[in-house]
């Protein structure tokens, strides 16, 4: 059956049988949006209410109109071989609880043409119903790096480059007064994957001597991702271009030695600092070990929390729930019961192996009602977090984290109040990722962030039960 005729079947059945409402029962799609990453998988899920046996019903999905046919079961059996030519070997039908109505379609992986509409249809001897969804594809790039070079008129031109992007992302720069976009700055390039590589430039005084940051945002997850460089001392001292010409090779060479060694040298020392400025080993610290649990009044409609208050995971859709004044509304976070004013205190979660996760601690005030694109102690959140193989420290500018054997399991959080210190282990390596030091004035509480709902991905926080914690009950 050519293509065009199994859509006219299709539409034909559909005239012929009674309308939607009319029959016998309703299909119920994802009630938001489904975001997938490329490379990876999307799991459509679609059910009957009520629910009934489809095992002999028609059950066919779509991208944007009949003849974008992504997957078709009849007669008891898939029927693959009018499917699309872009679907084809992409699709897997999972019809587990058929006989009570539930099926869902899986596709991977990803690619970037497979965002748009879809539907999903449902068709007997007497009716049909269909639910209409979204497909969100998208994907984050590499860290943004800052090229720099010299420009006319005692400036220099930055440019920021980062590939691997999805959808097209928003680039912003920031820095001092004397920042200036260069015409056509912006020259975002789509790569033979359909990833955008982004590269944008500004220019920038040679009088400056402060830091400029290039920001890039993906648009879906509402992340971002930051370059910085610094304009202060000597690091940009304006050059000749005749100069260098005519600079003998091997005291260039020399020179460049010198910079990367004492580069590398102050971040092992910065890596050293922080690794021992708690002064306090796991074991140590696991002497403080709180009872903590989850507060559902404070979650975010698209996050669950189990009963026992030890879980919470993202679903795919949010949950009809009451719109308190403690719930986050915009971003998705949850925080645990017990807030935090004094003494010592210490907890372990373990951590999903996931493409984006937040843990930490935040102000007890912190507002509830707004989305924040960047969480940092200057907001009132003290957390490390994860974005597809990296782990940083969400201080300002970012801290990259080193972990001995990714993926991170457990983490280990262990706050000293009057000290002003926050503390992230890697339980299962003994070692401390991350400390903070600030100074703390308001109460405290332990903040989660499980990040987006992503198919085929573990979703689930857990707040586990630390070995020989004196205050745990």
């Amino acid at each position: 059956m050519q293509p065009w005729n199994r859509s006219l079947r299709t539409l034909l059945l559909c005239l012929l049988l009674p309308w939607p409402g009319a029959g016998q029962f309703q299909v119920m799609g994802p009630r938001s949006p489904v975001i997938a990453m490329v490379g990876k998988e999307a799991v459509f899920s679609c059910h009957l209410r009520p629910a009934m046996d489809a095992q002999q019903m028609e059950v066919t999905w779509y991208k944007n109109h009949q003849s974008g046919l992504v997957h078709d079961y009849r007669n008891g059996q898939e029927h693959v071989e009018q499917q699309r030519l872009e679907y084809c070997g992409r699709t897997q039908f999972l019809k587990g609880n058929i006989s009570q109505g539930q099926v869902a379609l899986r596709l991977q992986p990803i690619r970037t043409s497979d965002g748009g509409d879809y539907r999903c249809l449902f068709a007997s001897s007497t009716g049909y119903s269909e639910a209409q969804f979204k497909l969100l594809v998208t994907a984050s790039g590499q860290d943004p790096h800052i090229h720099v070079e010299p420009g006319p008129s005692g400036s220099f031109k930055l440019t920021c480059t980062s590939p691997g992007w999805y959808p097209e992302p928003e680039v912003q720069w920031s820095g001092p007064g004397q920042l200036q976009l260069e015409p056509a700055s912006e020259a975002n390039s789509v790569e033979g994957d359909g990833l955008f590589r982004v590269e944008s430039s500004v220019s920038v005084e040679e009088s400056s001597r402060e830091h400029v940051t290039c920001s890039i945002r993906n648009p879906v997850l509402n992340e971002e991702k930051k370059g910085h460089v610094s304009m202060a001392g000597d690091l940009f001292t304006r050059v000749s271009p005749w100069t260098v010409v005519l600079a003998v090779f091997d005291v260039l060479v020399a020179v460049s030695l010198a910079v990367i060694s004492a580069i590398l040298m102050r971040t092992t020392k910065a890596k050293e600092e922080r690794s021992s400025i708690g002064g306090i080993d796991l074991e140590e610290a696991r002497r403080y070990a709180e009872d903590i649990t989850l507060d559902a009044d404070t979650a975010h409609p698209s996050l669950h929390v189990s009963h026992s208050g030890k879980h919470v995971e993202t679903l795919p859709m949010k949950q009809d729930v009451p719109d308190k004044s403690a719930r986050f509304t915009l971003a998705p976070f949850v925080l645990g019961q017990k807030s935090f004013s004094s003494g010592l205190h210490y907890w372990e979660v373990e951590v999903p192996d996931k493409y984006t996760w937040n843990v930490g601690l935040c102000l007890d005030s912190v507002k509830r009602k707004i989305s924040y694109n960047y969480t940092s102690p200057e907001n009132g959140f003290w957390s490390i977090s994860r974005i597809d193989r990296r782990y940083d420290a969400l201080s300002v500018p970012r801290f990259v984290v080193n972990v001995e054997n990714p993926p991170l399991k457990i983490v280990g959080i262990f706050l000293q109040y009057e000290k002003g210190l926050i503390s992230f282990y890697d339980v299962k390596a003994s070692s401390i990722l991350y400390t903070f030091k600030s100074k703390f004035t308001q109460p405290l509480k332990p903040y989660f962030s499980p990040g987006p709902h992503i198919p085929g991905e573990k979703q689930a926080f857990k707040i586990l039960q630390v070995p020989g914690g004196s205050r745990f009950l």
